[in-house]
């Protein structure tokens, strides 16, 4: 029983490597961006990211915010 309930707890995902970015439109009402990303799930499941709010930081100032148009998965 101990096992299961260790096998529910969450680790922290985390970015590995950038691998690439490709910039596929760039306005005045934002950038839309394709960006590769090298991660590690030490969980012991699939992780689904349907939707997020993220800060787009550069040399160390927050130049803006950050969704997905796309869920995604990062398998376990």
């Amino acid at each position: 029983m101990m096992s299961s309930f260790l096998s529910c707890i969450y680790q922290e995902v985390k970015i590995v490597n950038i691998e690439n970015v490709f910039i596929k439109q760039f306005s005045s009402k934002g950038i839309i961006a394709e960006v590769f990303l090298r991660v590690k799930n030490p969980n012991n499941y699939d992780i689904s990211i349907v939707s997020s709010d993220l800060d787009i930081i550069i040399n160390d100032k927050q130049v803006g915010k950050a969704n997905f148009q796309d869920k995604i998965k990062l398998p376990k």
